[in-house]
C-alpha cells in the first residue's frame, strides 16, 4: 500500500476545514472565502486512498473532533468536530444537518456519490444543494408535507476517492461536467504503482494533542482572515493570467477552469490560521498559489483539457 505517498496532510484538509465550522472566516466570506473542501483522491487500485482517509479518519475520531452519527460509547464528544455521513438524497442531507451543522460527506467511492445525483427523481435535488452548499452554508430549501422546516445552515465538505478510468468514466457520463458540480472539487492525483506488504501502526500521539489544542481554541475565539496588499497583487495578476489562458473559450472548458480563485482563497485561510496570522502575505499567497496551479494543470489533464500556467 502507498499510504505514505498520500501524505497525512491531504486527507486532514477535509476533515480540518470540516471541523471549523464558521469560526474560521476571511473578509469574502459570503463570496465563498470560507472553511469547506470537496476533495476526491484519484489513484490507481490498492495504493492506499482508502487506507490513508482510514487512518487520517482514526486520527480526528480518537479525540472526538470527527465522529459517525452512531459513535460508540466512551468516544468523546465534544459539539466543536464535524459528523461524517453518507447521505443519499436531499431529504437525508436535511436530516444529517439537523442534528449538527458540520458535516464530512464521506461515500465509500466516488462513483457512490455520482450515482446519487443522476437519480432521474432527488438526484438532482441533492447535486443541486452540493453546489449550492459549496458556495456558502446557507439552506434555503423548501418544506414540503414531511419536511415542515429545514436547517438554516450546513457547513459541508467532502473526503472521497476513485479510481483514474473510473474517474473519467463518471465526471463525463453521471453529473459531472455540464453541472457546475465539477469546478468545485479539489483534485489531488497519485500516480503511483507500488505496494508494500504491511504498514507499521503510526505514533502520532503529540501531533494529535497539537491539533486538537489549535480547534478547540478556535472554538473559543474565532479567527478571521484579511488578504494583505501584496498578496491581494499576486492573486489578481495570477487570475488574470488563468483569464488569459482561457480566452473566449465557453462551455465545459471554461467550466472545468471555473473557482480556482475560491479554492485559493480557501486555501490561504487555512495557511494563515495554520501560521496564526490574521492577514495573508505574499509569501502565504504563493504557496496557496501553487496549489492553485497544481489544479488547474490536474483539471486540465483529468477533464481533457490539458493547459499549463505560464
Amino acid at each position: 500500500m502507498g499510504v505514505t505517498s498520500w501524505g497525512m496532510q491531504t486527507q486532514s484538509r477535509a476533515f480540518r476545514r470540516s471541523s471549523v465550522g464558521d469560526r474560521l472566516t476571511g473578509e469574502q466570506y459570503h463570496e465563498g472565502m470560507n472553511a469547506r473542501e470537496y476533495l476526491v483522491l484519484i489513484g490507481n487500485i490498492g495504493v492506499g486512498k482508502d487506507t490513508s482517509i482510514n487512518r487520517a479518519m482514526d486520527f480526528a475520531q480518537a479525540f472526538g473532533l470527527v465522529f459517525h452519527p452512531d459513535r460508540k460509547k466512551g468516544v468523546p464528544f465534544t459539539e466543536i468536530g464535524c459528523m461524517t455521513v453518507n447521505t443519499a438524497s436531499e431529504p437525508a442531507l436535511y436530516r444529517a444537518a439537523e442534528k449538527h451543522s458540520r458535516l464530512l460527506l464521506k461515500p465509500e467511492e466516488f462513483d457512490q456519490l455520482l450515482s446519487k445525483t443522476n437519480a432521474e427523481m432527488g438526484g438532482q435535488a441533492l447535486l443541486a444543494l452540493l453546489r449550492g452548499l459549496f458556495d456558502r452554508p446557507y439552506i434555503t430549501g423548501s418544506t414540503t408535507e414531511e419536511r415542515k422546516s429545514s436547517p438554516s445552515v450546513c457547513f459541508l465538505s467532502l473526503l472521497t476517492s476513485t479510481q483514474p478510468e473510473t474517474f473519467k468514466q463518471l465526471i463525463s457520463k453521471k453529473g459531472g461536467l455540464g453541472t457546475g458540480f465539477a469546478s468545485r472539487l479539489t483534485l489531488v492525483v497519485n500516480e503511483e504503482t507500488r505496494t508494500t506488504e504491511m504498514l507499521d501502526k503510526p505514533r502520532w500521539l503529540d501531533l494529535q494533542k497539537l491539533w486538537v489544542e489549535k480547534v478547540t481554541g478556535l472554538e473559543k475565539k474565532p479567527f478571521e482572515v484579511r488578504i494583505g496588499p501584496e498578496a491581494r497583487t499576486l492573486l489578481r495578476e495570477w487570475h488574470q493570467g488563468v483569464q488569459k489562458l482561457l480566452g473566449d473559450c465557453q462551455g465545459i472548458r471554461r467550466e472545468v477552469f471555473t473557482r480556482l480563485q475560491v479554492l485559493v482563497l480557501r486555501d490561504c485561510l487555512h495557511m494563515a490560521w495554520l501560521e496564526n496570522v490574521h492577514v495573508v502575505t505574499d509569501k502565504i499567497m504563493q504557496g496557496a498559489l501553487k496549489l492553485g496551479d497544481y489544479q488547474l494543470s490536474v483539471r486540465g489533464a483529468r477533464f481533457g483539457a490539458s493547459v499549463e500556467t505560464k
